[in-house]
């Protein structure tokens, strides 16, 4: 692709990021606006958010989408990951092999759990004064909400440091066919980086974030009380609120599906068209058991949403499928 003027590369960049921190702002406040007290409309947010997160992992697909498809997908992936959507980095540092800005862009992912984490603590440490009673049950909240937003995008951007293919006998890294996958530089980023973040971030925190909750459920049974009644519910309230109280554990299947939709884009280039029918039937089973465990409970409109949008997801992967064999 033609690499834009210079300074409007840069201004996209920026503009993106400060729309990103605006719209972080805006997300935080709605996930706290109601005091972590139980309410449909936090479902239906929920449902409609990791919609648009697998949306952004599609992307990743080697499908000939259309500029329409294409379009969608860059909103959803600025809504998860901030700027990086709108401004090309390789296009930034042209004197730059695709390896060297493909190895930075993972050492700004892995700083980004920490760093964005500290800036909304140091946000709301600053704001103390406004709600000084309450102030730091939110700064919990608003961080475990912002990794939730992140933890997607960063499933697929670790991954990628695992895609090789082989390629006259040799496994090279996909993102650069020059790089030789586990030697050398790759070798220190893989083994030095990759795992680590895989282990940290990409199972270290769902697997925290259910520990937490079913730590919450066992304190509402023991208590005879319900997990909304409890002090922990606004911090991890959103990985339960919207389902019945058997299923306080769904939200697990939630992560397992995004992680399944990321490691196939990521690693299914060999599978070539199968990859595309793999994921379909992967969201397939999903519908099935989504309808079959109805963890929505009595909230029908939950539950006919989150089938609805996964019936979207299955038929995005089929018009892929329609895309890959008529480009």
């Amino acid at each position: 692709d033609k690499c834009p003027e210079e300074g409007f590369n840069i201004l996209s960049g920026i503009l993106g990021s400060l729309a990103g921190v605006i719209g972080l702002i805006v997300y935080v406040r709605i996930t706290l606006s109601d005091a972590g007290s139980q309410d449909t409309a936090d479902g239906a947010r929920s449902i409609g958010l990791s919609y648009v997160q697998v949306l952004a992992l599609l992307a990743t697909f080697p499908i000939a989408w259309p500029a329409i498809f294409v379009a969608l997908f860059q909103v959803g992936g600025a809504v998860t990951v901030m700027g990086t959507h709108l401004v090309n980095q390789k296009c930034l540092s042209p004197e730059l092999s695709e390896a060297a800005v493909f190895y930075r862009t993972r050492l700004m992912w892995a700083a980004l759990p920490p760093v964005l984490s500290l800036a909304c603590a140091a946000s709301w440490c600053a704001l103390q004064k406004v709600s000084p009673k309450t102030w730091k049950p939110k700064m919990r909240a608003s961080v475990v909400a912002l990794l939730y937003l992140v933890w997607p995008g960063m499933c697929s951007e670790v991954f990628a440091l695992f895609a090789c293919r082989e390629v006259c006998g040799e496994m090279r890294l996909r993102a650069d066919l020059n790089e030789v996958c586990f030697e050398g530089r790759h070798a220190a980023f893989a083994f030095g980086l990759g795992v680590p973040m895989l282990l940290l971030y990409i199972l270290g925190l769902p697997a925290a974030a259910l520990f937490m909750v079913f730590r919450q459920h066992r304190r509402a049974v023991e208590r005879g009380k319900t997990m909304h009644e409890l002090k922990g519910h606004l911090t991890f309230g959103l990985f339960y609120s919207a389902f019945r109280p058997e299923a306080w554990w769904w939200e697990a299947t939630v992560a397992v599906r995004k992680i399944s939709i990321a490691a196939i884009g990521v690693f299914g280039g060999a599978m070539q068209t199968m990859q595309v029918h793999l994921t379909m039937l992967m969201v397939g089973i999903n519908i099935v058991l989504t309808a079959s465990a109805r963890p929505y409970g009595d909230h029908q409109g939950l539950q006919r949403l989150e089938q609805g949008l996964l019936g979207c997801t299955c038929l995005t992967l089929w018009a892929g499928s329609v895309f890959n064999t008529h480009p």
